[in-house]
């Protein structure tokens, strides 16, 4: 009887008992013999490590051979036992240690006779992996001794020329494949293909043979066979039955599948679903006609390629469709963000967009916002951003002097390892393929250098917590902003768009830098010095308190330039060394006290001391830090104390702790750094511990909490030798 299932979990064999598989000619040509990507490598290398998973895992050959053994011998009732275990072995073993690479899809042709067996069905989609299978299936099968089992499996007759897969359509394709077949008989003919007489000339013209069997012009383009045979020529492991037994597809017959039917079909038993995409596609392709349907099929199979190579490897349910379902649902976040903005949130709510970023396992893509044409687009825009955009990114660096960090679009994000990316990856990463598919729908050659800049432009606002906490509504809007600037537009653009940018995004800070982008005759130099400056980790992106500080110290805009590439170097010098000079920012703002504490500013990278620290280092460049750090040490003694009891009568408790810190730096050697903040008693307190001051002050440090402690007090504290003049050494060497 005829299988009326329009779709079910297959393995070679059993497709091939069924059916008489034929590559039409209107499919492309085999070509993952020589694909730059390296496809058929990747796909070797994943079957290598699934049979070699099964062994480790299982090791069932084993365990059946040790129960056939025992059945030899035990009586009736005890062999009827251990036979019915080594069937439960082998049924569990390739239940449970399938690999299942995807969707194949079938139409029958117009000549089609139904019958139970040998029906020809064309390929749609697939051709690239069966094909593939195929060949490996050839070259196990002369490699250990089971040729016979090979053809006898794909029915092959080469007297009448026939076989169960076949590129029968394709005369001189077909040709080759009887040919190989007949006169290939072991290992060492598969690989002297080419100096056989029974290879013609002809057959090296031919696009499938030269993918199957290399080029003779271009020996980088390897082949199949030849890649095959690199992969496994020193693998003494079998692979023929676990390949044509192991390895499944899902085989979906488009013409028993019906018009507008609901394609959340249950597979087999296990009740598994389909991937999100292959659902999409089955409804995006009902209606389209046989010859659109293979067109299409042909994109959509590269389309697979493109996330099947860029699976994450290291989980062991990664796929090609993790990165092509998070694909369409970014393209249905811009559609729908897009279509929200122009029927003026009538038709589309903001929510129902916000849903879709925030996403769970029990939301499906919604069809209404996905075609095949708005799919192919976003996908070019992915090939150039994660391909051609490198070649365009090498060029900028060498126009950005000082500045390195170009990587900023990370590929991990097209096979999220939970299924999705976050919603501020939306926020960086989307408004940015709307505005490449723009330009590419225009027929535009995208703008690189403009690209980086929007592209650094969402990067850094994505470090913004503000921006974190609101990401799903501020995706929205930066895609409709995207939208409202011109094609290939300078994202400094955004400025004419006040009324229609969130506050959040387009903040007073970035309306500063866009104005000063806009209006320097030295851009490039500009956006490198902002952008290093944002990169520094401790100001999260945002830069205004330098931008201000050197506004304020200048005459002109032609000065703020070379003068903020001045205060910049000095400031990451500084921030660089913040465990070298933490303790000289004791007597500046930075530092803050009260009765019971000293602690240091949590934003002390953006205090006015700090920065005014910053200029003085500006200015005392021909010293090192070392020389400059001393001096302003000395200075601060200099400056304050005429002499030692200047130093005891002190009594602001940070200027105390400074001057301990200089003197167990520069004099005794003594510190030992466990934080940066203060507990601060009366010497009553603490009778064990000795000031050296008038007020009787006594200190200990500590990170979080504070308690009184030998191991955490200022040692000088702990180990006072009476009558030694420790202030009157500090005199002396702040003087000389």
């Amino acid at each position: 009887m005829t299988n009326k299932k329009s779709m079910e979990e297959v393995s070679i064999t059993r497709l091939i008992e069924r059916y008489d598989l034929v590559v039409p000619e209107i499919q492309r040509e085999y070509v993952w013999g020589n694909n730059e990507y390296e496809i058929l490598d990747i796909f070797l290398s994943d079957i290598k490590e699934g049979r070699n998973n099964i062994s480790r895992t299982f090791n069932m050959d084993t365990k059946i051979q040790t129960l056939l053994e025992l059945a030899k011998s035990a009586d009736d009732n005890t062999r009827n036992v251990l036979l019915e275990s080594v069937e439960t072995l082998k049924s569990d073993s390739i239940k449970n240690n399938s690999i299942n690479i995807g969707f194949l899809y079938s139409y029958k042709p117009s000549y089609y006779i139904n019958n139970d067996r040998d029906e020809d069905v064309y390929l749609i989609d697939g051709q690239q992996r069966f094909t593939t299978l195929f060949l490996i299936l050839f070259y196990f099968g002369l490699k250990e001794n089971r040729l016979n089992d090979f053809l006898d499996l794909f029915r092959f007759n080469s007297s009448l020329e026939k076989i169960a897969f076949d590129y029968r359509v394709r005369t001189l394709t077909h040709h080759f494949i009887i040919d190989l077949l007949s006169y290939t008989q072991t290992l060492e003919d598969l690989l002297e293909l080419k100096d056989k007489n029974w290879f013609l000339a002809n057959y090296q013209n031919d696009v499938t043979v030269q993918s199957i069997v290399g080029y003779s012009e271009d020996k980088s383009r390897r082949g199949a066979f030849p890649i095959i045979h690199q992969h496994f020529k020193d693998d003494k492991t079998n692979y023929f039955d676990f390949v044509k037994d192991n390895i499944k597809f899902w085989h979906f017959k488009t013409e028993e599948s019906s018009q507008g039917e609901e394609l959340y079909i249950t597979m087999n038993s296990r009740g598994q679903e389909l991937a999100d995409n292959e659902t999409i596609r089955a409804k995006l392709f009902e209606p389209l006609s046989p010859k659109e349907a293979i067109e299409w099929s042909e994109k959509w199979e590269e389309w697979q390629d493109f996330f099947w190579k860029r699976r994450n490897k290291k989980s062991l349910n990664s796929s090609a469709d993790n990165g092509f379902n998070e694909f369409l649902r970014w393209v249905q976040i811009i559609k729908m963000s897009v279509r929200l903005d122009k029927e003026k949130k009538e038709a589309l709510s903001e929510n129902s967009i916000e849903d879709v970023i925030q996403w769970d396992t029990v939301k499906k893509l919604d069809v209404n916002y996905l075609s095949l044409q708005e799919i192919y687009l976003y996908y070019k825009v992915l090939c150039y951003l994660f391909e051609d955009f490198n070649l365009d990114v090498e060029l900028l660096k060498s126009k950005y002097s000082g500045y390195s960090n170009f990587d900023l679009l990370k590929t991990d994000c097209l096979s999220p390892t939970k299924g999705t990316i976050s919603q501020i990856e939306c926020f960086q990463l989307l408004p940015v393929l709307h505005y490449c598919s723009r330009v590419l729908e225009a027929n535009e050659k995208i703008n690189a250098p403009n690209l980086f800049r929007l592209i650094r432009f969402f990067f850094n606002l994505s470090r913004d917590t503000t921006i974190k906490k609101s990401a799903r509504k501020l995706t929205i809007n930066a895609i409709e902003i995207v939208d409202k600037l011109a094609v290939n537009a300078d994202v400094s653009d955004i400025i004419g768009l006040t009324d229609e940018v969130s506050k959040t995004i387009l903040d007073s800070e970035e309306k500063i830098k866009f104005e000063k982008y806009k209006t320097s005759s030295k851009r490039r130099e500009l956006e490198a010095l902002f952008w290093e400056a944002e990169d520094i980790k401790q100001v999260e992106g945002k830069i205004n308190h330098l931008i201000e500080f050197v506004n304020n110290s200048t005459t002109s805009d032609a000065d703020f330039l070379p003068s903020f590439k001045k205060i910049l170097d000095s400031y990451k010098e500084l921030i660089h060394s913040e465990e070298e000079i933490w303790g000289d920012l004791l007597p500046t703002g930075v530092y803050h006290e009260n009765e019971h504490r000293v602690y240091y500013d949590q934003k002390w990278y953006k205090s006015d001391d700090f920065l005014s620290f910053t200029e003085d280092r500006k200015l005392a460049k021909g010293l090192t830090l070392d020389e400059f750090l001393i001096n302003k040490r000395k200075d601060f003694i200099k400056q304050r104390y005429l002499n030692a009891d200047n130093l005891r009568a002190e009594t602001t408790l940070k200027y105390q702790l400074y001057l301990y810190y200089i003197l167990h730096q520069n004099i005794l050697n003594q510190w030992r750094w466990n934080g940066r903040n203060f507990g601060v008693y009366y010497q009553e307190e603490v009778p064990d511990a000795v000031s050296l001051f008038n007020n009787n002050r006594i200190y200990q440090y500590y990170k979080t909490r504070w308690r009184r402690g030998h191991t955490n007090g200022i040692w000088l504290q702990d180990h006072y030798i009476p009558k030694t003049k420790y202030f009157g050494r500090l005199i002396t060497w702040a003087s000389k």
